[in-house]
């Protein structure tokens, strides 16, 4: 596991990277900077900056050996919000992660989808703005999700429950619940 230190100065290498590649690299030439970052085990980088007055996040995932690791910190001060260890096995992967500000709910979330299995996935729904519990959901399914956006909630499909045979319910999530 990569310690405080190790994913800190990982998180600088990364930015680095990708400040001299605005600077050095052609057109035509971004490859190199790929390769760089694949080499590092970078499986994705983004920048979350609001609109309003929130903290601006570096989102990172990266993988040590067989573990990947989701890290946000304050893009300012660089103080990490949220360092998520997912264990995977063979077949599981890093999708994607998206930043979502929904009106029912008071902070800006951040919604990951892992491969989970060979047809599976992982939905993980994180606030990074909470001290503790930053995990507001965390589904399996056993087929890819259907996972769809209002601007109010979240609504996840995982699918029927295989064990239950193919007239089994389909499983809904909605997220935040209504109350």
């Amino acid at each position: 596991m990569y310690s405080f230190f190790t994913s800190a100065l990982l998180f600088g290498v990364v930015l680095s990277l990708a400040l001299l590649s605005s600077i050095q690299l052609q057109a035509g030439q971004p490859d190199r900077l790929v390769i760089a970052l694949s080499e590092l085990g970078v499986h994705h980088f983004q920048k979350y900056a609001p609109d309003s007055a929130e903290v601006a996040w570096n989102i990172l995932v990266y993988q040590e050996e067989s573990e990947l690791f989701l890290k946000v910190s304050n893009a300012e001060s660089g103080e990490e919000l949220l360092n998520y260890a997912n264990e995977f096995g063979i077949s599981d992967a890093f999708i994607s992660a998206r930043v979502l500000t929904l009106t029912a709910y008071k902070n800006p979330v951040l919604l990951t989808l892992w491969n989970r299995g060979i047809h599976g996935e992982r939905i993980v729904l994180f606030d990074p703005s909470l001290k503790t519990e930053k995990i507001l959901l965390n589904e399996t399914s056993a087929w890819p999700a259907d996972i769809r956006f209002r601007e109010d909630k979240i609504i996840v499909n995982l699918g029927r429950d295989m064990r239950a045979g193919k007239k089994g319910p389909e499983a809904i999530l909605v997220w935040p619940e209504s109350k």
